[in-house]
């Protein structure tokens, strides 16, 4: 039989055995802590204490091969709370860090009045690692000319505070295309944690690719290219959309869109030359290219744009070719401007050919909570990603009715699913189907997706469920908790508790009393009272049936969920209810984290569940940066920039012409390479 294990061992962090090693007969502790811990920072290590009254004390700390870091001590009389180690040390700076380590937890409880007891250690193995950093570098360009300077800063930053690494020394050296190294710096340091560096080249550099080399002592080295060649800076550049994913079912038209633009926005007047092929790829390297139309147009006068459109049925233009889902359309597109005929080209290699219309996904969890509702989606999408519009699926599993559903204008449509009630059912299989036709063409392959979900086990049937959290949270944004839940029977209050994880560390962490103030709530072993219902009708129905389905029951009555009558394993767990709580999202949760809800019954069970949020990538230190003098500056003019950001930041600025980022190169840092 397969059950899934507690969710709280899957994700980065680690709690220890609730069953066995947390868990007494009148006394328990819940520990959560990272699963790795980094060396020279603070860890949190959080706590739940179950069925204890009084004062209690808390205290944790590292031990590592040869060294005990001192003991951090949280006293109170709450229940639920954290305590901060420190993991510095000098120690390990001049030798290898060890791999692992051991965290050490006393729990106290006051037994007597003013007098705390041991009441458990606690040891558990944690591996250890470094800090984690990444060396980001920035050239002032992505491409130089023989004898001119290029300018290049190395920041590396510490993860995941997001600061800037004052103290590591830096090797840097830059080599040639032919690799011979060119010029070094050792040892270098920054207080402020930023490098500004320079390198001359020679007016006969060697053209090509020249590297920049980063090695953080005791860590992995980091490399940014630049191109070193003779060029003259473009004034314009080209850019092709197409508007319509491409299949190879579908019969047209398609619309391609090329247009040219000057680096200062205004469009450009002239000649567009452009070849629409396709390319079918065989293996890694190997290709053929097929002209499906070639035009020569001049583009509009006033947008420096021109819509390419044109009729093809793929698989009748290229009969007895087998269409796969590695080949493209591919566009190259030539611009000559009018009046100098400097030519600009461009070439879009974006889009699939696909062998479907649409594509179905089938997205939700890959475990189920007996007694508590399923909740999935479905994601119907055209090949290149985009929404498919409102098409009617059908979602079903064996023994079930299907449901028949339409998607929303965006393409996806949520379905909630009942679950069973009984121990017997280890797993069951959904299947969502597209049922009508598109009116691009027939669907050539059956457009459905399955998965298999699994039980998730609890020894007395108790189960706690979180719905997604599916919109991008914002910091300061008060987020809600929906949670979904079997009361125990006779339970009035459930005090929950939550820890909100980000990167392997407990960044949040807090509790929410529950309390029933419902009279009635519903009742989750309504197999029994369905049966003596359904024999008054039918004497010789028999509860314990198997093979009775589901379907052929009456339909709903009187309160009551019509339910397969299998064994009613969980029927005594009392009744299932709703809830919802907040916490406040903070810079520590971006880009992504996990919401981890447990509660304890009074047996000392930990009831948990959890689920993912992302967070739009946000920095404690907000930086705006805009030109005073609005979008047109004309030559020789002043640029006047505001910059704002928290007091004694340091700040540095770069200011290049647009047109060197048009002949390529990705030298620019970004808030999503920083944060990701």
């Amino acid at each position: 039989m397969k059950y899934s294990h507690l969710e709280a061992f899957i994700v980065a962090v680690c709690l220890t055995s609730l069953s066995a090693v947390l868990v007494e007969a009148e006394r328990g502790l819940v520990i959560t802590f990272p699963e790795t811990v980094y060396l020279n920072s603070t860890e949190k290590v959080c706590f739940t204490a179950a069925n204890v009254s009084g004062n209690m004390q808390v205290r944790a700390r590292l031990v590592l091969p040869g060294y005990a870091h001192p003991f951090s001590t949280w006293m109170g009389t709450e229940r639920d709370g954290c305590v901060d180690i420190s993991t510095n040390t000098r120690y390990y700076r001049s030798r290898a860090v060890p791999r692992t380590g051991e965290l050490l937890v006393e729990w106290s409880v006051e037994r007597t009045p003013g007098s705390l007891f041991v009441e458990k250690t606690y040891r558990k193995s944690v591996t250890v690692a470094p800090v984690k950093n990444q060396t980001f570098i920035q050239s002032d360009k992505p491409i130089y000319q023989p004898g001119q300077k290029v300018l290049f800063r190395v920041l590396t930053v510490l993860y995941p505070k997001l600061l800037p690494d004052t103290e590591n020394k830096k090797d840097v050296w830059i080599t040639s295309p032919g690799g011979t190294r060119m010029q070094q710096w050792r040892d270098q340091v920054s207080s402020d944690g930023l490098l500004d560096m320079a390198f001359e080249l020679l007016e006969e550099s060697e053209l090509g690719n020249w590297t920049i080399h980063v090695q953080v002592h005791g860590g992995r080295t980091t490399i940014q290219e630049f191109k070193v060649q003779e060029y003259v800076l473009p004034k314009f550049e080209v850019s092709i959309k197409l508007h319509l994913t491409c299949s190879w079912v579908i019969r047209g038209p398609f619309t391609v869109v090329i247009c040219a633009k000057y680096t200062y926005g205004q469009p450009v007047r002239g000649r567009i030359s452009a070849i629409i092929a396709l390319a079918f790829r065989y293996g890694t390297s190997s290709e053929e290219v097929r002209e499906i139309v070639t035009v020569v147009e001049e583009a509009d006068e006033n947008t420096g744009c021109k819509d390419i459109t044109f009729q093809a049925d793929l698989s009748e233009r290229f009969p007895g070719l087998r269409f796969r889902n590695a080949d493209v359309l591919t566009v190259y597109a030539n611009f000559t401007e009018r009046g100098t005929g400097v030519i600009m080209n461009a070439t879009s290699s974006d889009t699939q050919i696909e062998t479907e219309n649409v594509l179905v996904e089938m997205r939700g969890p890959d475990v189920f909570k007996p007694l508590l509702p399923y909740h999935g989606q479905v994601v119907v999408t055209r090949p290149d990603g985009s929404p498919a519009g409102v098409r009617r699926v059908r979602v079903s599993r064996p023994n079930y009715p299907a449901q028949l559903l339409d998607t929303q204008p965006n393409g996806t449509v949520d379905f909630v699913l009942d679950t069973p009630r009984t121990s017997s059912t280890t797993s069951f299989q959904i299947t969502a189907e597209l049922l009508d036709e598109s009116s691009e063409g027939p669907i050539q392959a059956p457009s459905r997706s399955s998965k298999q979900v699994h039980a998730w086990y609890s020894p007395s049937g108790s189960f706690l469920q979180i719905s997604d959290i599916k919109e991008t949270v914002s910091i300061d944004q008060n987020v809600s908790v929906q949670l979904e839940f079997t009361l125990p029977e006779n339970e009035t209050q459930i005090e929950f508790f939550y820890r909100v994880i980000s990167g392997g560390r407990i960044v949040a962490s807090g509790s929410y009393s529950w309390i029933n103030i419902v009279v009635h709530s519903e009742p989750v072993s309504q197999v029994a009272a369905y049966c003596h219902w359904y024999q008054d009708l039918y004497p010789f129905f028999i509860c314990r049936q198997r093979r009775f389905r589901r379907h052929s029951l009456p339909p709903y009555r009187n309160g009551y969920e019509t339910i397969e009558p299998e064994l009613p394993d969980y029927r005594t767990n009392g009744t299932r209810n709703s809830t919802v709580f907040y916490f406040e999202a903070v810079a520590e949760m971006s880009p992504k984290s996990q919401i981890l809800v447990y509660y304890i019954r009074n047996d000392s069970e930990v009831v948990s569940a959890s689920t993912h949020f992302k967070m739009a990538s946000v920095f404690k230190n907000q930086v705006s940066l805009e030109f005073l003098d609005g979008r047109e500056i004309r030559p020789g003019q002043t640029a006047s920039i505001a910059l704002s950001a928290r007091p004694s930041s340091l700040c540095a600025l770069g200011v290049v012409d647009k047109s060197v980022h048009i002949l390529g190169g990705n030298n620019q840092l970004s808030k999503e390479k920083v944060s990701s």
